[in-house]
């Protein structure tokens, strides 16, 4: 039996509802069952028409001002209503966040409301916007909602059966989840006028907006306070979410971040307690700041590797593992995310001294490996180039290039990000979801590390005896899309790749006029110069020269006589310092004057 709703009810009560929609999608099934239809189908209907009767109630609440006589109660138990229905019901929140009445009703609410009602309102976004890419985009279109988040961040609660930060809490949780994996999203609210200095404010612990006296420096990790001015530990870490997300997602966000006066002093106060939880989500906002240029001098000029990067290194832990708890990988993810800034801060002299620790190395490995295919670790999605490029940047120091070349886990993730991206290549309409999408500079990445580990025979043999040089020549007979945009090593942090690595490879091109035997060592200053210069289309150069270079090597029949042999060959392939380069003979070089190629590998112009 259907339950019908008048048009004029005022629900009150949360459970009645929701069980009354139970009854409706029970009754639709039912009825379904008998016509032979689907009952989930039937379900789905139900749903989706109190989702519009739920719409309907709302826009009469915001647009009747009769309403407004009867008190707020009407307002606060339909949005409890709209909360319950997207946390229990997931399959209905797409058509909850694209119902424009909703959402319109969510900004009235949050600019307008009482502080309930923006309390719920937010909840409701919470829900809304996680993990579904659409309802980020159909939020973030709307006028409105995020400076209507704004103001909930600068409100307490007005009643003692509620925390007085649960308002700024659930705010800062709706913003974190319409920023993630959202760069348009993640700018806007940067851009906000008044927003980061609030969210900087309550990491701070100085209250709620324009009632605030002083900032507190107390952590209160209990719901209800007294004191009314102050803001839980948990509360800080929400905001501090916020400003992760959105440097993740947008450099610009994390240049608006940085240029506040005092943010860097402000996030390092947070890395200063004993929760695991929230010292990682203070290294994780470095983390995301440290991949924008600017933000990565101003991280080195205010002390954040000696404050915060290094100490977070030096948390007490032991080996990752799969029987791991969840305290311990919170501080696994912590360590690998603060190595991973250290690297990206750091300058080539810095990285050539940088011994990382073991247990770290294997934690960065099996974020590898999860980000490959496509899982959470440690309750965090983590995208591949985090991983491949600490990993790139730690094999310039020859000890830390020891250890991951005798790991057989990554050698074997890096053979099959090869894999990956030639098999992505095939199909035009290549989708997967077991396994990420391996992009151009993925892909450089991982030939990089792969040159540098060379110089150890394990990872050569290995790489030989799993038809890597075949994998490499596919890569480099590919030929450029009209859409690639090409990888592009103008990051202040791979610049020792550029100068070290990449430069090594581009030395080995046959376009340079030269054959596969021609090292860096052998070019002079200003024909390196020149190659530095160009914006690498593809990496066909590089995949075909390491492929020669493995090539040449094999499973010795004699062991002593072949692992001497590649040492030398590996060697030659790493020299990458003036004075250090190899006594060979004299080469002429070409004299042609060199040019850019749109679209095209890099060579001298005819």
């Amino acid at each position: 039996m259907f339950v019908l709703f008048d048009e004029n009810l005022i629900i009150r009560d949360s459970s009645w509802f929701l069980l009354s929609l139970e009854v409706a999608a029970e009754g639709a099934t039912e009825l379904a069952d008998r016509v032979g239809g689907a009952g989930s189908w039937s379900a789905k209907m139900s749903g989706s028409w109190v989702v519009s009767h739920i719409a309907d109630h709302l826009n009469l609440i915001v647009s009747d001002s009769s309403y407004e006589s009867e008190g707020d109660q009407s307002e606060i138990s339909v949005l409890k209503n709209l909360h319950g229905l997207s946390e229990q019901f997931p399959e209905l929140q797409l058509e909850i966040g694209s119902n424009e009445k909703i959402l319109r009703a969510l900004v009235h609410f949050l600019n307008f409301g009482s502080a309930e009602a923006k309390l719920w309102s937010c909840a409701v976004l919470v829900n809304l916007a996680y993990r579904s890419e659409v309802n980020k985009i159909n939020i973030g279109s709307v006028d409105g909602i995020i400076t209507g988040l704004l103001e909930a961040l600068k409100t307490r609660s007005d009643s003692h059966l509620i925390a007085v930060d649960r308002c700024q809490q659930e705010a800062c949780g709706a913003l974190s989840n319409i920023a993630f994996s959202n760069s348009s999203n993640s700018l806007a609210i940067a851009k906000t006028p008044g927003m980061l200095q609030t969210l900087l404010h309550i990491i701070e612990a100085g209250g709620f907006g324009h009632d605030s006296q002083e900032a507190s420096t107390q952590d209160i990790e209990i719901d209800d306070d007294e004191s009314g001015d102050c803001v839980s530990l948990d509360t800080r870490e929400e905001a501090a979410l916020v400003l992760s997300n959105c440097a993740a997602n947008s450099r610009e966000a994390a240049e608006l971040i940085v240029a506040c006066p005092g943010s860097i002093e402000c996030l390092k106060s947070l890395f200063k307690n004993s929760k695991p939880d929230v010292l990682r989500t203070a290294v994780g906002v470095f983390g995301n700041l440290s991949k924008c240029e600017k933000a990565a001098c101003a991280m080195r000029e205010t002390n954040v590797i000696e404050e915060v990067l290094r100490p977070a290194l030096e948390w007490p832990v032991g080996c990752p593992d799969v029987n791991s708890s969840v305290t311990d990988m919170s501080v696994y993810s912590m360590k690998a995310t603060a190595l991973m800034a250290l690297t990206r801060l750091s300058v080539f002299e810095e990285l050539r001294e940088l011994q990382a620790q073991k247990s770290v190395l294997s934690t960065i490995v099996i974020i590898l490996g999860r980000a490959l295919n496509n899982r959470t670790w440690a309750s965090i999605n983590w995208q591949l180039p985090s991983p491949l490029t600490v990993l790139a940047l730690l094999t310039i120091n020859k000890r830390t290039a020891e250890v991951l070349a005798s790991d057989a886990l990554l050698l074997e993730l890096l053979v099959s990000l090869l894999q990956a991206w030639i098999k992505q290549k095939k199909t035009s309409c290549y989708s997967s979801q077991s396994h990420a999408l391996v992009t151009e500079l993925d892909l450089a990445l991982t030939i990089v590390t792969c040159i540098r580990l060379s110089s150890q025979v394990e990872a050569c043999h290995y790489f030989v005896k799993n038809s890597v040089p075949r994998m490499l020549r596919t890569i480099a007979r590919r030929k450029p899309q009209l859409d690639d945009e090409g990888v592009k090593y103008l990051d202040t942090h791979l610049w020792a790749l550029e100068d070290y690595s990449l430069a090594v490879s581009m030395a080995l091109h046959v376009r340079l006029g030269s054959n596969h035997d021609c090292y860096l060592g052998r070019l002079d200053e200003r024909t390196v110069f020149s190659i530095l210069q160009y914006t690498f289309k593809d990496i066909s150069f590089k995949s075909n020269a390491f492929a020669e270079f493995l090539s040449t090597l094999g499973v010795p029949k004699q062991k002593k006589k072949s692992i001497k042999k590649a040492r030398v060959d590996s060697e030659a392939l790493h020299y990458t310092q003036w004075n250090e380069r190899p006594r060979t003979r004299s080469q002429t070089l070409s004299r042609q004057p060199w040019t850019r190629h749109h679209g095209r590998n890099l060579g001298p112009a005819h």
